[in-house]
């Protein structure tokens, strides 16, 4: 498989620290530390990077998003499997299609197909957080001491949380039906809690947590 891990997940369930400390935690079969990478799957991809610096800058959102479109395209025409280790958090395919579905925006860049081109990964899991209070307490602390992390996405929890909440559902429904993850609801759980779940479910083969 190319990938050696997928995590997905909505806005502020723990994805991207929870890979870091699977990888701090748990070396590759070769010894080496995995690789992350996040939305993106091709390390190099500078329309995600535009997308991203644009997005970061105040961009209206409805324009902003438009941009990540290319990097989708490009992350679907020239990714490869380098022999890289890879811990693949999210990506642009499948969180674009969500917002497209939640807008009611007809799908003119075909991101269903570019789903489904994705490439397989050996395990893959959804992180998820039933209480909505939970996501805003995670959301204050990541103004207060992760700013640089924060984005629109996250603040819905705040200003908009039925939305926020049907775009994860969104989101789910299409990682559900393309990868059938294992689900881990990691409300109680700190990171390094949810990485030794994982762990412990690549051991012992369980479907669910």
């Amino acid at each position: 498989m190319p990938i050696k891990m997928r995590i997905d997940g909505g806005d502020l369930s723990g994805k991207n620290s929870t890979a870091m400390k699977y990888a701090e935690a748990f070396p590759s079969v070769d010894g080496s530390t995995y690789e992350i990478r996040t939305n993106k799957l091709t390390a190099f991809n500078p329309f995600f990077d535009l997308a991203k610096y644009a997005f970061s800058k105040g961009m209206p959102e409805h324009l902003a998003k438009f941009l990540y479109y290319p990097a989708a395209i490009k992350d679907a025409c020239t990714y490869r499997d380098d022999g890289s280790e890879i811990i693949q958090v999210s990506c642009v395919a499948t969180r674009g299609l969500a917002y497209i579905k939640d807008k009611g925006i007809r799908d003119i860049f075909g991101l269903e197909k570019m789903v489904e081109r994705l490439p397989e990964s050996e395990h893959n899991f959804y992180l998820r957080v039933r209480s909505i209070d939970e996501i805003v307490r995670r959301l204050d602390i990541r103004r207060n001491f992760e700013r640089e992390q924060l984005t629109r996405g996250d603040l819905l929890a705040e200003t908009d949380p039925d939305r926020f909440i049907r775009r994860e559902e969104i989101l789910f429904d299409i990682i559900k039906q393309r990868f059938n993850p294992s689900v881990i609801f990691t409300d109680n759980m700190t990171p390094t809690e949810t990485a030794m779940v994982i762990s412990q479910s690549l051991c012992g083969g369980r479907d669910r947590i």
